[in-house]
């Protein structure tokens, strides 16, 4: 166990005495929580996410319902293809096919979003978004989860009537990917006089800015994880 512990150490050279755990299990972890003093968050019925002091990690080992561990990875950026390279144009062809995302719901898990953006907005100036929540942000959480600010379509509507939007929904997207992937997915092209439309152009959206709590980082698998229980 001094060797496993030593090794435990290197992975977390960090000062923070917790850390998360990725685990996939079956039957009932509730007791491990109680045993170990650890935060056991359940996502579906075979993972959850445990949040446990570092050292206490190779103790999960000796519970028969844990089949696997799995440390949180970093999630990346990486480039989008455009359009045209996807072969989305004609399939756009509104003779032919009469698709427009319109019934659809689109989920974007990235950077945030810039909310204010025409080309997330209907014609009358309402937004296509129907939930945003930030992960990384203070406020009301979603229902389920512990940390972050969720927003609904309605307040979201109130912000952009309103001279200030960002003081009352404060919800930003700092590098632009997340905008651009949005974009790309259901933008409708208002912000380019339709020049520049996305793939499902009258598609819902729901978004989701990951990353760590209370940080401005890219997010962890962990994060991931919980955006996509969220959707």
């Amino acid at each position: 166990m001094e060797v496993l512990d030593n090794g435990l150490q290197n992975l977390f050279p960090g000062e923070e005495k917790e850390t998360e755990v990725i685990a996939k299990f079956h039957g009932d972890i509730t007791q491990i929580a109680r045993d170990l003093q650890a935060e056991v968050e359940i996502l579906s019925q075979e993972y959850a996410i445990i949040t446990i002091d570092k050292d206490k990690i190779p103790r999960l080992y000796f519970y028969p319902q844990i089949e696997h561990l799995e440390l949180p990875k970093n999630l990346y950026i990486a480039s989008a293809f455009n359009l045209a390279s996807s072969c989305i144009p004609p399939v756009q062809d509104r003779e032919t096919y009469n698709l427009s995302g319109a019934g659809v719901i689109v989920a974007i898990i990235d950077s945030g979003i810039d909310y204010l953006h025409p080309d997330f907005r209907n014609e009358d100036g309402s937004t296509r978004i129907l939930y945003m929540w930030d992960q990384t942000g203070k406020g009301t959480p979603p229902s389920g989860f512990t940390a972050g600010a969720e927003y609904t379509q309605e307040q979201i509507n109130e912000a952009l009537q309103s001279p200030n939007p960002l003081e009352m929904v404060n919800f930003t997207d700092e590098n632009g990917h997340g905008t651009a992937v949005a974009g790309i997915a259901a933008g409708n092209g208002r912000g380019s006089n339709g020049v520049n439309s996305g793939v499902a152009t009258e598609a819902s959206l729901i978004v989701v800015k990951v990353g760590m709590k209370g940080f401005m980082a890219f997010a962890r698998t962990t994060e991931l994880m919980r955006a996509v229980k969220y959707v």
